[in-house]
């Protein structure tokens, strides 16, 4: 079992890192087209879709753990419906996110930003559902 702390951790380093590699990659390949650009250009093919696509699919399964630690350990002293809702969004953030990772933008678009647009806008519940769970 991952400690919790950790288990936080990872939940916003892994995706730091993950974009800060792929995106290094991907300009020093000489593969990028501009600076600033979309940063699922990076998941372009070669080492920066690799680290692209493992990260994030790596970085999805720890939010859906990292969701589900928090309803178990909060669950009792909180606000019980917001918690439920707090749970669902971060399971769903996790899952739409590890999907994202493997539907690339250049042959899957409509599903990756389907996704990408689920994982910003329920990432944004998450925090909103989990922030109002807690009574103090």
């Amino acid at each position: 079992m991952i400690e919790d702390r950790l288990l936080a951790r990872l939940g916003w380093v892994l995706p730091a890192l993950t974009i800060f590699l792929s995106t290094l990659v991907h300009i020093v390949s000489g593969d990028y087209r501009d600076f600033p650009f979309f940063i699922s250009e990076a998941d372009y093919p070669g080492i920066q879709r690799i680290i692209f696509t493992g990260g994030f699919a790596l970085t999805g399964i720890v939010l859906m753990y990292l969701s589900w630690r928090l309803f178990k350990i909060n669950n009792h002293h909180t606000r019980w419906y917001w918690m439920y809702l707090s749970l669902l969004s971060g399971i769903f953030v996790g899952a739409n996110l590890a999907v994202m990772a493997f539907m690339d933008m250049y042959d899957h678009i409509e599903i990756h930003v389907a996704t990408a647009v689920n994982v910003f806008q329920f990432g944004l519940a998450w925090g909103l559902f989990t922030h109002l769970a807690f009574k103090d």
